[in-house]
């Protein structure tokens, strides 16, 4: 039997359809015409995405492949998806996390993996106009599950995580690990989710991904 998010439990269903994700940024310029943040972008194929604290350096950089994996994708609202991602990664990845106060560094090999679980977002105010301030809320703490461990990482996940395809029989959807959010001028979000500006979050927007589970 698969094995399904502790969210899609929580809420006592599973949904396989798959949803539009809200890329905010993108909505603030047709709904609110005077609004003009820096929005999500697709990166150029030729360009590398920006780096975060676990990716290598440019000369020790991993070779990225494009994956085909089989996999259920939990969301934020406790929506679970069961089909096949998509996405560029590495034979094995390096994760720095920290035990009894140490601070070690584990290579893992990417078929030893069983899920990745997003726990923290932190913003990052991307631009002013006068509408508001747009925030993005980027993952800063995540967990990944092995066979024999568990490993509690607090540190940005690696750039070629931001996003996935996901695909299954109603078709196609980019999903995100991130979201961006207009703080108004009365402090409101234009999202609806309150909470501070700065500092970390561990809830998130409802179409944002909360769980990877790979499926064996």
């Amino acid at each position: 039997m698969r094995r399904l998010s502790f969210l899609a439990i929580r809420h006592g269903r599973t949904i396989t359809r798959v949803i539009s994700p809200v890329l905010l940024a993108f909505l603030f310029t047709a709904i609110i015409p005077s609004f003009s943040p820096l929005t999500a972008r697709e990166e150029p194929r030729n360009e590398r995405p920006d780096k975060t604290e676990n990716d290598s350096d440019d000369k020790n950089a991993p070779r990225l492949s494009r994956r085909d994996l089989q996999a259920d994708v939990a969301l934020c609202d406790g929506r679970t998806l069961k089909g096949r991602i998509q996405l560029e990664m590495p034979d094995s990845m390096l994760f720095t996390h920290t035990v009894d106060g140490l601070e070690f560094v584990k290579k893992v090999r990417l078929a030893d993996i069983k899920s990745i679980e997003y726990e923290r977002w932190t913003p990052a105010e991307q631009g002013k106009g006068k509408d508001g301030r747009v925030f993005r809320f980027d993952v800063s703490r995540f967990r990944v599950e092995l066979a024999d461990s568990t490993l509690i990482v607090q540190k940005p996940i690696p750039s070629y995580m931001n996003k996935v395809k996901f695909s299954n029989r109603n078709g196609d959807v980019l999903l995100y690990s991130f979201w961006m959010d207009l703080l108004k001028a009365d402090n409101s979000w234009y999202t609806g989710i309150q909470g501070p500006p700065s500092g970390e979050r561990a809830f998130c927007h409802k179409d944002v991904i909360k769980k990877i589970i790979f499926v064996k």
